[in-house]
């Protein structure tokens, strides 16, 4: 069962829960030292959110878990803390190679990512009948 919604999530909450993969980035070398490093987003019924996967010095687990998983795959994420960006000021996760684990899941409940409104349906039906109803009427005047 799900506990951690993307919604919910807070700079400095530590991740231990399933997420779709959405999007997915190649590995890159980093800027100033050896290694690899790679983002993807995830996301669940609430919405999504970026992360950032931080490889070692030694590139193979780094593309190991890279091809690990795939975008609409399910994954478990264990480890993983949510940060502001310093450049976005959005909230991302971020996932070190040596303290995170990332492991795709077959068996989950659908419905955790299928985004849902906390308002009665029939009631916006009836609503947007009854707006239908105004503009036809109101335009039906001008002829």
């Amino acid at each position: 069962m799900k506990v951690q919604y993307v919604r919910d999530l807070k700079s400095g909450t530590i991740v231990d829960d399933y997420f779709a993969v959405s999007s997915k980035s190649s590995p890159r070398k980093y800027n100033a030292k050896s290694g690899l490093w790679f983002s993807f987003d995830i996301s669940d019924k609430t919405g999504s959110i970026p992360i950032k996967f931080w490889g070692g010095l030694d590139e193979q687990p780094t593309l190991d878990i890279f091809s690990s998983f795939k975008v609409n795959d399910v994954v478990h994420i264990k480890g993983g803390i949510i940060k502001m960006d310093n450049f976005s000021n959005k909230l991302e996760m971020h996932l070190n190679s040596d303290s995170a684990e990332i492991s795709k899941i077959s068996e989950f409940d659908y419905s955790e990512f299928v985004p849902t409104i906390d308002k009665d349906i029939s009631e916006l039906v009836s609503k947007f009948k009854s707006e239908i109803e105004s503009f036809i009427c109101s335009k039906s005047d001008l002829f």
